[in-house]
C-alpha cells in the first residue's frame, strides 16, 4: 500500500474549508478597511491646538467643556469614554499563524494619537495622576474619576460655607459679595444655585 505525499480532501469537505477560509479572508479584509474607522480620524497634527490652558484643579470643567465637542466631532467615542477595542486576532488560526487583525493595529495607532493629544494639556501634577496609562480611555477614566471626587468635595465645602455665612458685623455689601463668591464657586464646579 502506497501512501500519497499529499492528502486529497473529498469535494464536500473541500467546499466547507474553502468557505471557512473565504469567510476568514473576507472578515480580514473588512476589518483591515472598516467603513468609517479611518475617514473621520484626524492625524496628530490635525487635532485642534486651541486648548492651550494646562488642566489643573480649578479649570477641569472648562477643559472638559472644550474636549468633549472634539471627541464628538471626530466620533472618538470608540476610544473614550467607552472604548471599542479591536481584537488582536480574528480567529484561532490567525493566533497560531501570527496573523494580526489590521483593524487592531489601526485602532492602536489612532488611540495613541488621541492619548498624546489628551495628555498634552495636562499640568505636571495632573499628569502624574495618569502615570501608567497606555490607552486614551485609561487617561480619560483616571482624570474623570479624580476630578469627579475633587469637584464633589469642593461643592460640599462651598455649600457648607454658603449655609454658614451670616451677616454678623459685615457690611451688607461684603456679605452679598461673599454670597456671590460662594455661588460663583459652586457654578464653577457645576453646581448651580437657582433663585428662589
Amino acid at each position: 500500500m502506497k501512501i500519497s505525499s499529499h492528502i486529497q480532501i473529498s469535494s464536500p469537505f473541500k467546499s466547507i474549508l474553502e468557505i471557512k477560509y473565504g469567510i476568514q479572508s473576507l472578515v480580514r479584509s473588512t476589518m483591515a478597511n472598516p467603513p468609517s474607522t479611518n475617514s473621520a480620524f484626524p492625524s496628530s497634527s490635525a487635532f485642534p491646538n486651541s486648548i492651550t490652558e494646562k488642566v489643573n484643579y480649578s479649570n477641569f470643567l472648562l477643559w472638559r467643556q472644550q474636549i468633549k465637542p472634539v471627541i464628538n466631532l471626530y466620533k472618538l467615542q470608540r476610544f473614550v469614554p467607552n472604548p471599542s477595542i479591536q481584537p488582536q486576532f480574528l480567529f484561532d488560526n490567525d493566533r497560531k499563524e501570527g496573523i494580526e487583525n489590521p483593524a487592531c493595529e489601526t485602532w492602536e495607532q489612532q488611540d495613541q494619537v488621541l492619548l498624546t493629544w489628551l495628555q498634552s494639556p495636562l499640568s505636571l501634577l495632573i499628569l502624574s495622576r495618569v502615570l501608567g496609562s497606555i490607552h486614551s480611555y485609561q487617561v480619560w477614566e483616571k482624570i474623570q474619576d479624580y476630578f469627579h471626587k475633587q469637584t464633589r468635595a469642593k461643592a460640599q465645602q462651598l455649600q457648607t460655607e454658603l449655609c454658614a455665612t451670616v451677616l454678623n458685623d459685615k457690611t451688607m455689601c461684603k456679605f452679598l459679595l461673599r454670597i456671590k463668591a460662594l455661588t460663583d464657586g459652586l457654578a464653577s464646579v457645576g453646581n448651580l444655585i437657582s433663585p428662589p
